[in-house]
């Protein structure tokens, strides 16, 4: 991974891991990322939410947020 990639999740429920996409870091974050793939906000206020990696040594920090198929993601 590296600084600007775009990920979009799929499947029925908006909890598929994209394609490319760590699946340990995947499941750190797949909670917050199908609350906001289901039009949801992330603790009940966050449309734009801040996550990471559980990894220690090499942790990457996400950028989560919502869009429909007529939008293009911001980067």
């Amino acid at each position: 991974m590296k600084e600007g990639d775009v990920f979009i999740t799929g499947g029925p429920f908006g909890n598929e891991c994209p394609k490319g996409f760590c699946d340990m870091a995947w499941m750190a974050i797949c909670l917050q990322a199908t609350t906001l793939a289901g039009g949801g906000k992330v603790f009940g206020h966050d449309e734009v939410h801040i996550a990471c990696c559980n990894d220690g040594v090499r942790p990457v920090v996400f950028r989560l947020e919502g869009y429909t198929d007529d939008e293009k993601p911001l980067f």
